[in-house]
């Protein structure tokens, strides 16, 4: 008969009652899980907002999850520092410097002195086509710069641009018309030789 039966094995305890006012286990925090999710995401300010309240709402352990909150927060900051370097440039559009390698679009504002442009459009001037100078173009800046706030009406910014390519334009050339534009916020101003026909030669050595 003894062949019959095993050995029996060990005998597992019983996990012992929580002791009588004990409080039960405190419940990971759902807004710090999200702030977490929310900063390795690119969320930036909304992991900031969940990061905050996550903390908050994990104060005195009445929820577990305050380090996930403070990861959140952190990457939250990282990501609004980061689009606060790079979003200005990106909404003011690109700036090349002298001869450009390609065809590029760019706020005329953004012209800068040897940018060869492929053709002025008439009217008010928001965006233009800058240009390698070994292809046709229609005008060149030959000077750019700001002018500064002086308080001055539209008349006298426009007067004061005009002496600023005088005396920083130079001659553009017997076929080159010179012309001065004007930033929208009267501050820069950008001096250019207009050519007649396309042209493939330069006025800025």
């Amino acid at each position: 008969m003894s062949g019959q039966w095993a050995a029996p094995g060990p005998v597992m305890p019983e996990a012992p009652d929580p002791a009588p006012g004990t409080p039960p286990p405190a419940e990971r925090d759902p807004v710090s899980v999200a702030a977490l999710v929310a900063g390795v995401l690119p969320t930036g300010p909304v992991a900031v907002v969940l990061g905050v309240l996550g903390v908050r709402r994990t104060r005195r352990r009445r929820r577990r999850g305050r380090p996930l909150a403070l990861a959140g927060l952190v990457l939250g900051l990282a990501w609004s520092l980061t689009a606060v370097v790079l979003l200005p440039p990106m909404i003011e559009g690109p700036v090349v410097e002298g001869d450009a390698s390609g065809r590029i679009e760019v706020p005329a504002e953004n012209l800068r002195r040897g940018n060869c442009v492929e053709e002025l459009p008439d009217g008010r001037l928001t965006e233009v086509t800058v240009v390698p100078c070994a292809e046709p173009h229609r005008a060149q800046v030959v000077a750019d710069g700001e002018l500064g706030p002086d308080g001055s009406g539209a008349d006298e910014a426009q007067s004061r641009a005009q002496e600023f390519c005088a005396d920083h334009g130079g001659d553009t050339g017997s076929e080159a018309e010179p012309v001065t534009l004007l930033g929208a916020d009267a501050g820069r101003v950008v001096c250019l030789g207009l050519w007649p026909e396309p042209v493939t030669q330069t006025l800025v050595r």
